[in-house]
C-alpha cells in the first residue's frame, strides 16, 4: 500500500468513496442505492430467500460479506457500516445519516430498516 503512496487512513477514505459512488451508479437498480444511500459491508440480510422486486426476482442471503464493486450485493445497505466510517469521510457519513433519517423518522429504533 505505502508504495503506491496509501496508507490506511487514506485507502480506508477511498474506500468510503467507491461506497458511495457504486450506490450512486446502482449498477444492479437496487431500490433506495443512491449518493446519499450507501453502506454495503458484511452483515445480516432478509435472506435466504428469493422475493420480486419492482418485477425483478432477486436473490437475498442472510450474513454474507457483501461488498462493492464486485460483490456480492443483494442490496442490504448495513448502518454499521456507514457509522465505522465516521473518521475517515465525516462529511460523507453525516450527510448519508441525515439523509436516511430524514427519510425513516423511526430507523433509529429499529435495527431492520432500510429506506424505501
Amino acid at each position: 500500500m505505502r508504495d503506491k503512496g496509501l496508507d490506511y487512513f487514506e485507502n480506508s477514505r477511498r474506500a468510503v468513496d467507491i461506497q458511495r459512488s457504486y450506490a450512486e451508479e446502482n449498477p444492479n437498480n437496487f431500490r433506495g442505492y443512491g449518493p446519499l444511500s450507501w453502506g454495503v459491508s458484511a452483515s445480516d440480510g432478509p435472506g435466504p430467500a428469493t422475493k420480486t422486486v419492482d418485477n425483478v426476482d432477486r436473490a437475498f442471503w442472510m450474513y454474507v460479506a457483501r461488498g462493492v464493486p464486485d460483490g456480492p450485493d443483494d442490496g442490504t445497505l448495513s448502518p454499521g457500516a456507514v457509522a465505522a466510517s465516521v473518521p475517515f469521510a465525516p462529511e460523507l457519513v453525516m450527510t448519508r445519516f441525515a439523509s436516511w433519517f430524514a427519510r425513516i423518522p423511526n430507523c433509529a429504533a429499529n435495527t431492520a430498516c432500510a429506506p424505501a
